[in-house]
């Protein structure tokens, strides 16, 4: 899903959001960090989402109805 933001194949989950995102203007920047930390970024505004994300880890965060 993700690997190393510095590869060439960052993983199948960041090309599939810059392909999204990025023709709308909006920018992907994607970086490793520990899990908790990345949680903790989101739920304080300082990042807007987490890859690879369920419900269990994540409460209160958004997710799609259909996987």
């Amino acid at each position: 899903m993700n690997g190393d933001p510095d590869s060439s194949n960052p993983g199948y989950m960041i090309d599939f959001a810059k392909a999204v995102f990025e023709p709308k203007g909006i920018k992907v920047d994607y970086a490793l960090m520990p899990w908790k930390r990345a949680l903790y970024e989101v739920r304080k505004g300082n990042n807007d989402c987490v890859v690879g994300a369920y419900e269990s880890e994540a409460p209160g965060f958004l997710f799609p109805d259909e996987h």
